[in-house]
């Protein structure tokens, strides 16, 4: 099921869905943070942007930082991205997600 919007008060009406297996986001748009705080563990949530590199405004930046501190815990997350336009900020998303 896709999410289109900016309010996540629905998901624990979704929860209640047996045959509901998944979730597609944008995170530019939905804290996934607290998305996957309130879903069932074993939904997957698909995190998709576009994600532009370097950081088109301060959200995005700040959901990056998010992110380099520790990914969202749950433990079937797809994230999407675009090439990051410098090897660093490749490197540092890599380790945030491999961790």
């Amino acid at each position: 099921m896709h999410i289109a919007g900016t309010i996540c008060i629905g998901i624990g009406h979704f929860n209640k869905i047996e045959k509901l297996h998944g979730l597609e986001v944008n995170f530019n748009y939905l804290d996934i943070f607290k998305i996957s705080d309130l879903m069932r563990e074993d939904m997957v949530l698909l995190c998709t942007g576009p994600v532009e590199f370097p950081a088109a405004d301060a959200a995005w930046e700040a959901t990056l930082n998010k992110f380099y501190k520790g990914f969202p815990d749950k433990r079937n997350i797809l994230f999407h991205f675009n090439d990051p336009s410098s090897l660093d900020k490749a490197k540092k998303l890599y380790d945030a997600i491999h961790r």
